[in-house]
């Protein structure tokens, strides 16, 4: 078995301001290319779900032809990513980071290969994703946070929700989400952690007069915004997206934004 923290959101500072605390981070294309291909072989685009994942995320089923020939290679090599993960770190109390959106759907897999894991999930607004992401698409950052709420609400992990903003805001600002992230890994029994070094947040965090002319086109888009994409923003920056599962279309709102 082994301690992990997982972050399952991208474009945001978290998985960054992490790796101080913590003794090791994953090689980002191993454990990126492991999931792509799980989710081949699971047999859904890694854009969309399937019927029913955001109310039963842990019933994954493979569309491989060979399914334990699949299964069997799943768990070799993600056997070798987390022996190596464990490997990097000093004593078997410090704990490490895996990172990539799509554990939204696929740590349910990994789920049974570790010990005492966190999940944290950091997000940004939707039309800031959507302005700055390949696809263009809310759709998609709904669908990964929401396949992320579900994932992590059934599994039972503890889960910290962090906004981009709180770090581009201010300095004071991302002091104190540093010590809200700092304080709940504390409380969920994540050891080893080493207190946030004092040049930690001017070396990760650059806020930039491009950066804020970027964020400022990006909002010209909310008019755009589905009313669930509205309702899934509001709760998450009102900290109760946690608070009851999805519905089988995979939506946290129906109606109401």
């Amino acid at each position: 078995m082994h301690s992990a923290s997982v972050a399952t959101q991208p474009a945001a500072r978290c998985p960054a301001l992490l790796k101080p605390l913590l003794s090791w981070m994953s090689p980002a294309q191993d454990v990126v290319s492991l999931n792509y291909w799980v989710l081949k072989e699971l047999g859904h685009p890694w854009t969309k779900f399937s019927a029913g994942f955001a109310s039963r995320p842990t019933l994954l089923a493979w569309g491989a032809k060979n399914e334990s020939v699949a299964r069997r290679r799943f768990e070799q090599e993600a056997s070798r990513v987390l022996d190596d993960m464990s490997s990097h770190a000093p004593g078997a109390a410090r704990a490490w980071v895996l990172k990539d959106a799509r554990f939204a759907r696929t740590l349910p897999l990994w789920w049974p290969k570790l010990s005492q894991p966190v999940c944290i999930i950091p997000y940004r607004h939707p039309a800031e994703v959507a302005s700055s992401s390949i696809l263009r698409s809310v759709a998609v950052w709904e669908s990964y946070l929401v396949a992320a709420l579900s994932s992590a609400r059934a599994l039972g992990c503890p889960t910290l929700l962090l906004p981009y903003h709180g770090w581009m805001r201010s300095d004071e600002a991302a002091r104190a989400q540093l010590q809200v992230l700092s304080h709940f890994l504390q409380a969920a029994g994540v050891r080893g952690l080493d207190e946030p070094p004092p040049w930690l947040l001017n070396a990760t965090i650059q806020r930039s007069a491009q950066h804020q002319h970027a964020t400022q086109a990006s909002l010209r888009v909310t008019a755009q915004l589905t009313a669930s994409a509205r309702c899934l923003w509001k709760r998450l920056n009102a900290g109760s997206a946690l608070d009851q599962p999805a519905s089988s279309t995979g939506k946290l709102c129906e109606r109401n934004g």
